[in-house]
């Protein structure tokens, strides 16, 4: 999550398929806290470039934290295409977040849009 000047959160979400190791879960694992519960906060900027890189293609929408507080009005942008990470570090994940989800929630309002990756790489035709 990314907390902006203003208060305002926006969140990248990954969807993973059992499967091979991946090299984004393993470089994000690292970051992680030791203990459940327990947050972190990275000092420094994060380069996500290797994990958006793969982020062909986007939904946005306006929702909320997934979590307790489960704070509203939280800018969401969502790969359309899974990754895939190997039981290993699948486990490792759950064992800090056991329940990272939240059951599916209405539509409601909300307004889905689907888009391409605007990375700087991409629009210069180079992968």
């Amino acid at each position: 999550m990314h907390r902006c000047g203003y208060g305002g959160l926006a969140g990248i979400g990954v969807l993973f398929t059992l499967g091979e190791t991946s090299d984004a879960p393993a470089s994000a694992s690292a970051h992680l806290p030791p203990d459940a519960g327990v947050s972190r906060v990275l000092a420094g900027k994060r380069d996500l470039a290797t994990l958006l890189h793969s982020m062909r293609t986007t939904w946005r929408y306006i929702g909320s934290l997934t979590t307790l507080p489960r704070t509203e009005r939280v800018a969401w942008v969502i790969s359309a295409e899974p990754l895939s990470m190997s039981a290993a570090q699948i486990a490792a994940f759950t064992a800090i977040y056991p329940h990272n989800c939240r059951s599916v929630q209405p539509l409601g309002e909300r307004v889905f849009y689907r888009g391409s990756c605007a990375c700087p790489e991409r629009q210069e035709g180079r992968e």
